[in-house]
């Protein structure tokens, strides 16, 4: 990680990123790339909370976003996600089963066929 030779002299800095927003920080979109303007961002603190190597990125039905940004998608708390995706639950069925409040269960039984029911009562095949 590096930062360009041109920002090293703060007015050519402001002349490529402008004044900061209220409540934004520099944020670098490839967060293993240098601080350079085709990399950098004005961002919210939750976004560069996001945009870490650390975050496990998820890729259903190809869309790839944080387990976080998942858990927001579907109405599922992200320790809920979480701990299905460690329990061994197939990712289609982790993000696409509602969870029942207050019950811890297993990965819904498959039936010998590869399907199971929803809540809706309607048969989904699974990968």
């Amino acid at each position: 990680m590096g930062i360009c030779v041109e920002w090293l002299d703060f007015e050519n800095f402001l002349a490529d990123m402008g004044e900061r927003p209220t409540g934004m920080t520099l944020d670098r979109r490839d967060a293993s790339g240098n601080y350079e303007p085709g990399n950098c961002r004005w961002a919210t603190k939750i976004e560069q909370q996001r945009n870490t190597t650390a975050n496990s990125r998820v890729t259903f039905e190809g869309v790839t976003m944080t387990q976080a940004e998942w858990a927001i998608e579907k109405g599922i708390k992200q320790t809920t996600l979480s701990y299905r995706l460690r329990s061994g639950w197939s990712l289609m069925e982790a993000l696409s089963l509602t969870p029942r409040l207050g019950l811890k269960r297993s990965p819904p039984a498959r039936r010998a066929s590869g399907r199971f029911a929803s809540k809706y009562g309607d048969v989904v095949d699974l990968p």
